[in-house]
């Protein structure tokens, strides 16, 4: 993004980010130069941004958006209609809209590389992961597999995707094809819940050893396994925020699911919380967190454990609808 002549918040400005990034909370979010883009639950899921300037809160779509991202200066989301999940492409001011697809798998299967969009869709149990240039919206097939597939990712030539033999089941396995070898699909892991990008690394929990694993996609080899880890709440540049057992430092009372981050890059791990977290996650170097069976409210902190503040507490209106993204993060 371009940027203009005013000055933007930065860390060193701490209480104007920080109300900032207040804004955005526990919502799913996109951090720009000048913006950061989230969907509000509080406002039907609706796609709003906020400047880094002013604090200016503005609405960017008008719809109840499932998945966004940033590509190019272009937004691509994905709104349900009519049972069917559509994804939509527009400029950084929600404008210049247009429908890429209109009938995708999942919200979230899809990705873009390259001016080149991937992307699933399922006709009788069957999918079909297609590649399109975005200049000229011609299409072809990639690779036609049984199943349901979600959750593309495209890393040097290959694509990754989640599939799910039935859609009631919950046994999913990672598997990854090369688009130039359409043919051959490989197993990649085995996991719980969600599967997680960073750089060249993927991060899952795995399904059949419980442990938490990190692996490096060139290599194919494990760099990180921690049995550790009771559940990843998600990948933030190159922190995992997860929890696990443990007991406090004061009282030494056991609480079974305090906060950890961990750094990828360096592989050290530092304690968050010593209460019981359910949902969580960070933006630049503040903490957002629900804690578990105790209240509605949302709760912030720094990595260090300081500048400590709740966002929202049980009285605060839109927090029964808040809590319906907690299910949508990744």
């Amino acid at each position: 993004m371009k940027s203009s002549n005013k000055t933007l918040s930065t860390v060193n400005d701490s209480d104007s980010i920080a109300s900032i990034y207040d804004k955005v909370n526990i919502n799913s979010y996109i951090d720009t130069e000048e913006f950061i883009y989230y969907i509000d639950a509080s406002k039907d899921c609706k796609l709003y941004r906020v400047s880094k300037h002013d604090e200016k809160k503005e609405l960017v779509v008008d719809f109840k958006v499932e998945n966004a991202v940033i590509v190019e200066n272009n937004i691509f989301y994905t709104i349900k209609h009519e049972n069917q999940i559509m994804l939509i492409k527009c400029n950084l001011e929600g404008k210049d809209t247009y429908i890429v697809y209109k009938d995708l798998s999942y919200i979230d299967a899809y990705c873009i590389y390259n001016e080149v969009i991937y992307y699933c869709e399922n006709h009788n149990f069957r999918s079909y992961i297609k590649s399109m240039k975005l200049s000229n919206k011609n299409s072809s097939v990639l690779y036609e597999s049984t199943g349901c597939i979600s959750n593309l990712h495209y890393f040097k030539d290959n694509i990754y995707y989640k599939r799910k033999d039935h859609p009631y089941e919950d046994v999913e396995i990672l598997k990854k094809f090369n688009i130039y070898d359409k043919k051959k699909d490989y197993v990649v892991g085995t996991f719980y819940n969600d599967v997680y990008f960073y750089n060249n690394y993927i991060i899952y929990k795995d399904k059949n050893f419980s442990s938490a694993i990190i692996k490096d996609l060139e290599t194919e080899k494990k760099v990180y396994e921690t049995k550790q880890c009771n559940n990843i709440l998600g990948v933030f540049n190159n922190y995992v925020l997860f929890t696990y057992e443990g007991f406090t430092d004061i009282e030494a009372k056991y609480v079974e699911d305090m906060l950890y981050m961990l750094n990828i890059e360096t592989l050290n791990i530092k304690k968050l919380t010593d209460c019981n977290v359910s949902k969580a996650q960070m933006i630049d170097n503040y903490i957002y967190y629900k804690v578990k069976d105790k209240d509605s409210g949302i709760y912030r902190q720094d990595i260090n454990g300081e500048n400590k503040k709740i966002i929202n507490d049980s009285s605060s209106s839109g927090i029964k609808v808040l809590n319906k993204l907690f299910f949508m993060m990744k």
